[in-house]
C-alpha cells in the first residue's frame, strides 16, 4: 500500500481483484478466433481464471504477492510476444510442439530473453500494484480451493500427456524400412545425378530462369544458362522436416508416423537401380542435422551420409550454434575433398543451410545494404537484405559445388536438380520467417534442371521445358529423378508407384489433374498451429486457426478471391481435412 494513502474500500478491492482475474480471460478471448473454441480451450480459460482467483483472493504477504505478480507478468508478456509472431496464443498444442522442437526453439528463446525481461519488469510493477490494491481477503473455502487446484492440475496434465504420447509414438518408429527389389533401368548408361536442396529460399528472390538481371544467384546463372526453370514449383509445407519427407518419399505429408517414417525413399530406390550389373552409389552430404529425417535408420540408408555434426566434428544441438562457422562453406570443403572418391555412376544430394534465419552472410558478398540479422517488425527491410545477402553467399557455394560436380563427371551423362525446401515471409500476411502459413511467399520456391552429355534426350528436354510456367510440386521431384534413372515405369516399381502421387516432369506433359493437400501439421512433425489447405493449377485454399473459413487465393496474382470461391478445392479439402484449422467442421 502506498504510504499515507487511504486503504481502498472493500468494494474497490473487489473491483481490483476482478480486474486481475479478467485480464487473463480477456487475453485468451482476444487471441482466439470465434470458431476456434473447443473443450480443451474452454478448460484453458477456466484454469487461468482459477489461477487468477487464487492469486487475488488468498491473503498473502508481500513476498508471495511479488511471486504471483511475477508469474502474471511473465504470462502476459510471453503470450503477447508469441502472439505478435504467430497470431495465436500459447496453448497445449504449442507447448507440445515446443518440447518436440526444443533444440530449434532454444536459441530463439535465448535471443528473446533480454527484451522480454525488460517488458516483464515493467509489467511486474503494474501487476504488483494491482494485487496490492486488491488487498487481502478472507481465505477461500476448501471446496473452492480444491476446484481451482483440480482445474489447474488438469490443464497441466493434458499437455504433458500429449507430449508423452508424441514421444511414445516416436519410439514406435520402425528401425528398418521396406526393402526395395532390384529396379532394372531402361538406360544403357546411368547418368550421374546432383540434387541440390537449399533452405528457406523463395521463388521471388532467386533466378530460376536465365536472362535479365540476377542479383541473388549470379554465379549459378552464368554457369548454367541453358538450365530449364520450373517457375511454378510449390512446396506442400513450410517446415523443413515435412518438405524433406515429401521430396524424398514422393508421398503426401499425411498418415501415421509409422507409415511416414517407414516409407522407402530416394536413397532406397536409387541403391536398387541396376543398369546391367551397374548400381549407382548414393551420397547425402548436408549442412543440416540428421533430425530433418523421420527415419531411425537414415544414416544406413545411403552409401555415404554426412550431416552438420560430421562437418564440425562434434554434436550439434541446433544449426544456429554453428551458423557463424559458415556451414555451407564447410559442406563445400567436404565436397571438394571427397567428391573424387565417389564411384560412378552416383547420385549426390547436397543439402545447404546458410539461408535459414539468422542468415549467414559475408563481407565479400553482401550487395544489399543496410542489413541486420535482428528480427524486428520495425527493421524488416534490413532483415530482408540480410536474407538476400545470404542467398548471394550460398550461390557462391552452390556454383562451386556444381563446378566440382561437372569436373568429376567429365564427358559422362549428368542431370542436376535444384530446389528449396520452402520459402520465407517478410511481413506478408503478418508473418516473419516460415511455418506460420501456406501462402505463396512460404511455399513458392525456386527450381531448375540442368543436364549434359546425354543425361536427357531431346524428347525429355522438350517435355521438361513444357512445364516452365506450370504449377508443379515437390511431389513431382522423386518421380522425375526415378524417370531420369530409367526405372519409373518398370514393373519392379509397380507396387510402390501407387504411393507416388506426383508426375515425371521429363515425361509427356499432363495436367496436375487433382487437388494437392498441403499441411504444416503431420504425424512426424507436431506443428504449433493447425495450418493446411489444398492446391491446384490456378488457386490455393489455405486456412489458419484464426480464420473463420478457408481463404481462396489466385496463384497468378497472389490475391485473395471473393468469399466462397474455389468450390472444387473446398470439396476436395474435405477428403483430407474434416475440420477447418479453427476446429469447426469443414462443411
Amino acid at each position: 500500500m502506498i504510504l499515507g494513502a487511504p486503504a481502498p474500500s472493500a468494494r474497490a478491492r473487489r473491483l481490483f481483484r476482478g480486474v486481475f482475474v479478467l485480464q487473463f480471460a480477456v487475453l485468451v478471448l482476444a487471441m482466439r478466433a470465434p470458431g476456434a473454441w473447443t473443450g480443451a480451450r474452454v478448460g484453458e480459460l477456466a484454469a487461468l481464471a482459477s489461477l487468477g482467483v487464487l492469486c487475488a483472493r488468498i491473503d498473502v504477504g508481500s513476498r508471495s504477492r511479488a511471486v504471483a505478480a511475477l508469474l502474471a507478468a511473465t504470462y502476459v508478456v510471453v503470450q503477447l510476444r508469441f502472439y505478435r509472431y504467430y497470431h495465436a496464443p500459447i496453448d497445449a498444442r504449442v507447448l507440445e510442439s515446443l518440447v518436440y522442437s526444443f533444440r530449434d526453439v532454444l536459441p530463439v528463446a535465448v535471443r528473446a530473453v533480454p527484451s522480454c525481461a525488460v517488458a516483464v519488469a515493467a509489467t511486474l510493477a503494474l501487476e504488483y500494484g494491482l494485487l496490492t490494491l486488491a488487498g487481502g481477503a478472507a481465505a477461500l473455502r476448501p471446496v473452492a480451493i480444491a476446484a481451482a487446484a483440480a482445474t489447474l492440475s488438469f490443464s497441466v496434465a493434458a499437455p504433458a500427456w500429449a507430449v508423452t504420447r508424441r514421444y511414445l509414438d516416436r519410439d514406435a518408429r520402425p528401425e528398418r524400412t521396406i526393402a526395395v527389389p532390384e529396379l532394372p533401368s531402361t538406360r544403357l548408361e546411368l547418368p550421374n545425378v546432383l540434387f541440390v536442396l537449399t533452405e528457406s529460399v523463395r521463388a521471388s528472390d532467386y533466378c530460376s530462369a536465365h536472362g535479365g538481371a540476377c542479383a541473388t544467384s549470379p554465379e549459378v546463372d552464368a554457369l548454367l544458362p541453358a538450365r530449364a526453370p520450373l517457375l511454378g514449383m510449390r512446396a506442400v509445407a513450410s517446415y523443413t522436416a515435412i518438405s524433406v519427407s515429401t521430396l524424398f518419399t514422393g508421398r503426401l505429408p499425411l498418415g501415421s508416423l509409422r507409415a511416414l517414417s517407414s516409407a522407402p525413399g530416394l536413397f532406397d530406390f536409387t541403391r536398387a537401380v541396376r543398369a546391367g550389373s551397374t548400381a549407382p552409389e548414393v551420397a547425402y552430404w548436408s549442412a543440416q542435422t540428421a533430425s530433418v529425417f523421420a527415419r531411425c535408420d537414415i544414416r544406413r540408408a545411403a552409401d555415404s551420409f554426412v550431416a552438420v555434426d560430421d562437418l564440425v566434428g562434434h554434436a550439434v544441438a541446433d544449426e544456429d550454434e554453428v551458423m557463424d562457422a559458415g556451414v555451407d562453406g564447410l559442406l563445400l570443403d567436404f565436397t571438394e575433398k571427397h567428391l573424387p572418391e565417389l564411384r560412378e555412376p552416383f547420385t549426390l544430394i547436397l543439402h545447404f543451410q546458410g539461408t535459414h534465419a539468422p542468415y549467414f552472410t559475408s563481407v565479400a558478398r553482401a550487395p544489399f545494404t543496410p542489413m541486420s540479422h535482428t528480427v524486428a517488425w520495425s527493421g524488416l527491410g534490413e532483415l530482408y537484405n540480410a536474407y538476400r545477402n545470404a542467398i548471394v553467399e550460398q550461390d557462391h557455394a552452390v556454383a562451386s559445388a556444381v563446378r566440382l560436380f561437372l569436373q568429376k563427371v567429365g564427358s559422362k551423362p549428368y542431370v542436376i536438380f535444384f530446389t528449396s525446401d520452402h520459402g520465407e515471409a517478410f511481413g506478408e500476411h503478418g508473418a516473419i520467417h516460415h511455418g506460420q502459413s501456406l501462402y505463396d511467399e512460404q511455399i513458392h520456391v525456386p527450381a531448375w534442371v540442368a543436364w549434359g552429355n546425354g543425361g536427357l534426350d531431346a524428347a525429355q528436354v522438350d517435355n521438361l521445358r513444357s512445364y516452365r510456367d506450370a504449377v508443379v510440386t515437390h511431389l513431382d521431384v522423386l518421380p522425375t529423378l526415378l524417370d531420369v534413372m530409367g526405372v519409373l515405369d518398370g514393373y519392379a516399381l509397380s507396387s510402390f508407384r501407387k504411393e507416388l502421387v506426383g508426375r515425371s516432369l521429363i515425361a509427356p506433359r499432363r495436367p496436375l489433374g487433382h487437388a494437392v493437400p498441403m499441411t504444416n501439421c503431420t504425424a512426424l512433425f507436431p506443428c504449433p498451429l493447425d495450418t493446411w489447405g489444398v492446391l491446384d493449377e490456378t488457386d490455393e485454399l489455405v486456412g489458419q486457426p484464426w480464420d473463420a473459413d478457408f481463404r481462396c487465393v489466385a496463384l497468378a496474382t497472389d490475391t485473395e478471391r471473393e468469399p466462397h470461391a474455389c468450390p472444387e478445392l473446398r470439396a476436395a479439402s474435405r477428403r483430407w481435412f474434416p475440420r477447418k484449422p479453427n476446429g469447426a467442421p469443414n462443411l
